[in-house]
């Protein structure tokens, strides 16, 4: 790996002088002071906490009546695009106006005009921030160490041009680079890396883990979820998940395989599954099962079975209990009936022409909720036989 520096941009348009023990100057020596300052949207922006955070900070102090400073816009905002928060997110960009005559209105007509999009702050006197200027647009760039270099037309480290300071910029910020593995799951991980380098290597052995935390969620009468961790990693790739399942007290397992596999070619080639879950249907209702899991993975390796918890199935939602029908005129029916049988969460009544082939029509709509216990049908055929039927659900979801 090796460590490149980081830049950070100051622009300014009139010299000072400093006599604090800490200062930014035109030549790049010492170390650059910190400076916070509150943008025209109501930001505040820190050099030094952006640095501790690993940024290159890029302030280019400006003045919105500088021809120069025009400029200088599009390289810039190029170099914006390229490192800041849209681009790799190496560096954060802070431009200061130096002229204390300017509203912020004429700054934003300003960053408007010519199409800059990073963050101004306006009135600030480079000498009141220590740091030295002379011509706008002046640019310090500052590394996490708080070292510095300087880009300007005239007095800095880097002479610059109007043509020439996106490229001016772009070196200066791709100098802090710490390059390495930047994976976490590669046997040299780097965690102070800022690039991959392409160095990263991982183990060869695949370590053939038994799955892990097997659960179930949303049972009912039919079915249920089964939930587990998904093992694939780097080294391991799961080829094909198998689940048994059966009711306690019998001999015989039913199965559900995740995957398609189509086995090792040699090379730890597979189609491989990151499933997290199963959905099992046909289930009995008000019956325990046991299940188990387990793991091929693409390596050839296998696991043993691992035993997932117990779950036992909703009981059939009670049908509603005494269900009747009157009619109390020769094209309506009034259906009745109670919750004799237990609690529900709706009700379905439906009812066709006693006829072979006839379709069945909804009454009521898709349900009744519980806690009423009559429903009229208008509009049926007067001298007409008609069959009906109820169904029940004991989730208020169907």
């Amino acid at each position: 790996m090796y460590i490149m520096k980081h830049l950070l941009i100051v622009l300014s348009s009139f010299i000072f002088t400093n006599t604090s023990a800490q200062y930014g100057m035109l030549n790049g020596t010492g170390y650059a002071p910190n400076v916070t300052v509150v943008d025209l949207n109501g930001v505040t922006h820190d050099v030094y906490e952006y640095l501790d955070s690993g940024y290159v900070v890029v302030l280019e102090l400006v003045s919105a009546s500088c021809a120069t400073c025009a400029a200088y816009v599009s390289g810039t905002e190029n170099s914006y695009n390229l490192y800041g928060p849209s681009g790799n997110n190496s560096a954060r960009f802070i431009g200061l106006e130096t002229n204390s005559n300017t509203t912020n209105t004429m700054v934003s007509n300003f960053a408007s005009t010519y199409g800059i999009t990073f963050p101004i702050a306006n009135n600030i006197v480079p000498a009141n921030i220590n740091y030295q200027l002379y011509y706008t647009p002046s640019y310090y760039v500052i590394y996490p160490d708080t070292s510095y270099t300087t880009i300007c037309p005239l007095y800095c480290v880097t002479t610059s041009t109007s043509s020439s300071i996106e490229n001016d910029l772009n070196n200066a910020i791709s100098s802090w680079v710490i390059s390495g593995c930047t994976d976490s799951t590669a046997t040299n991980y780097y965690p102070s890396a800022t690039v991959d380098d392409g160095s990263c290597t991982y183990s060869t052995t695949c370590s053939a883990s038994p799955i892990t935390n097997l659960g179930v969620t949303d049972i009912i009468h039919n079915r249920a979820t089964l939930t587990f961790d998904d093992m694939n990693t780097p080294t391991c790739i799961v080829d094909q998940l198998r689940i048994k399942y059966r009711e306690v007290g019998t001999s015989t397992w039913s199965q559900k395989t995740l995957g398609a596999p189509i086995g090792n070619n040699g090379a730890g080639i597979c189609n491989g599954t990151s499933r997290t879950d199963k959905l099992v249907l046909g289930l009995s209702a008000n019956t325990t099962y046991e299940w188990r899991m387990k793991t091929w993975y693409c390596l050839g390796v296998a696991t043993a079975w691992v035993n997932g918890p117990n779950f036992t199935t909703l009981a059939y939602c009670p049908n509603v209990g005494s269900l009747a029908v009157t009619t109390p005129t020769n094209t309506k029916a009034t259906f009745t009936w109670d919750d004799s049988n237990g609690a529900y969460s709706f009700v379905r009544l439906q009812a066709k022409v006693d006829t072979q082939g006839s379709s069945l029509f909804n009454i009521g709509g898709v349900g009744v909720l519980y806690g009423t216990y009559t429903k009229d049908k208008n509009g049926l055929v007067p001298g007409t036989t008609y069959r009906a039927k109820s169904r029940t659900w004991c989730d208020p979801n169907g």
